[in-house]
């Protein structure tokens, strides 16, 4: 393959002759060969460099998800353990209704299993007046995200009384603002010990008049 060119330098003409030998014909074609091998090892390469990556990048994403769902059982089974205690009753609260319980405050009421579901909390106050002032006192506090805290004497299902230590707060996190969690510790005992040591302080033990 021949071409030339005329190329005028300072008013003078010049013929420029270029001429493709055999041997740059054959680099050229040995060129053209091996590229593109090159260029599809390259493209093998990099596919199984991803496909490795993305099936690695699975196996973590599940080990990693079946780690969080062992620790997300155990969570539960915690959780479950130290709601369902002997000694504190609870309640979870939607408008003043028991909507979750544990079996301490079915005991504690003297109440048979889900018996208290949907129960309104008015059946355990001992009268009205009692029940609307808790409210009235309560629930402001606990929309400002405080706790409230009282000691109320309150009614069981056969009728008799029994002193409690209520502790209350909103959930967080609950998009219902009504629904709050109460903790009641039974303090009868204290209360008729601390009862009888008021009446020795101020009552003669012999005639049982005051001092």
């Amino acid at each position: 393959v021949r071409d030339d060119h005329l190329v005028e330098i300072a008013g003078r003409a010049f013929r420029i002759e270029a001429a493709l030998t055999t041997a740059y014909e054959r680099q050229i074609i040995d060129a053209a060969g091996w590229e593109p091998g090159l260029v599809g090892l390259l493209l093998s390469i990099l596919l199984s460099s991803m496909t490795y990556l993305l099936a690695a990048g699975r196996a973590r994403a599940r080990a990693l998800a079946d780690a969080m769902t062992e620790d997300l059982r155990r969570l539960t089974l915690d959780q479950q353990a130290m709601l369902d205690t002997e000694v504190i009753a609870m309640a979870k609260l939607r408008g003043r209704r028991i909507v979750w319980k544990n079996g301490a405050l079915e005991r504690l009421f003297g109440y048979g299993r889900d018996e208290m579901l949907d129960l309104p909390v008015r059946e355990l106050y001992v009268d009205e007046d009692t029940f609307v002032a808790l409210g009235r006192n309560a629930y402001p506090v606990l929309r400002r995200g405080g706790h409230y805290r009282s000691q109320q004497q309150m009614r069981r299902k056969d009728g008799s009384l029994v002193w409690v230590d209520l502790n209350g707060v909103a959930l967080p996190g609950e998009r219902d603002e009504e629904i709050t969690l109460w903790m009641m510790v039974d303090i009868t005992q204290s209360k008729a010990y601390e009862a009888r040591v008021e009446r020795a302080a101020f009552h003669d033990a012999l005639t049982g008049l005051p001092n």
